[in-house]
């Protein structure tokens, strides 16, 4: 069996990022339902699957997540989850997940300033709710805490200070995505980063990788 399954559990969200692959925000017509998602779970449990990353869309908008998360945890596979933050930013909220058996967290913020984040999202306020999501998810002893970013024009030369940033949060995790030419984002396909400036990126990842504990990766 594959060690990790990515279960993106329906396209409804609560965003509409402009670099989105999956051109999410509606829900589908044809999504499984909570009965068929709960049979796929212990499907992959009695295959070997050793880890479920819920995705989606935006996981946390789903009414049947906590039951998801709850029941994974049950069938001894390692429970994580892929979110915009914006509904962990509140602390009782996040404590709900970790209560239902989650163990890892990836936090998208792209952007070291709330404009460029919000405006990316296409949410005012987005960047503070991530962050606030961080700061709850890091305070919490049992969650390990990944933040994503998807590198473009956009915000490339935010970079730098974003891991700074990152790793006086106390994050274990910096991800550095490819931008993803698909769904919302063949919209702006002109703001993918040149081969020079990914290089460049790369070469900073390695040099800042020895400079704490926070991981970055790519």
């Amino acid at each position: 069996a594959p060690f990790q399954v990515v279960w993106n559990l329906s396209r409804a969200c609560n965003m509409k990022c402009e670099h989105c692959y999956e051109d999410a925000g509606r829900k589908g017509n044809d999504e499984l339902t909570q009965q068929e998602i709960i049979s796929g779970l212990e499907i992959l449990a009695k295959s070997g699957v050793t880890a479920i990353a819920f995705s989606g869309g935006e996981p946390t908008v789903h009414p049947h997540i906590l039951n998801f998360i709850e029941h994974t945890h049950k069938l001894g596979m390692f429970t994580a989850m892929a979110t915009n933050g914006y509904f962990l930013s509140s602390k009782k909220e996040c404590e709900k997940y970790t209560e239902k058996g989650l163990e890892f967290v990836q936090i998208s913020v792209d952007g070291l300033q709330p404009e460029t984040h919000d405006s990316f999202r296409g949410v005012d306020g987005a960047w503070k709710k991530a962050i606030k999501a961080v700061k709850n998810c890091v305070n919490s002893n049992d969650l390990f805490v990944e933040v994503a970013t998807t590198v473009t024009e956009y915000n490339f030369e935010e970079i730098p200070e974003m891991i700074d940033l990152m790793r006086e949060l106390g994050v274990d995790w910096f991800m550095m995505y490819n931008f993803i030419p698909t769904g919302n984002g063949a919209n702006i396909v002109s703001m993918d980063i040149s081969p020079q400036q990914r290089v460049k990126l790369l070469k900073t990842a390695y040099a800042e990788n020895s400079e704490g504990e926070m991981q970055i990766l790519s």
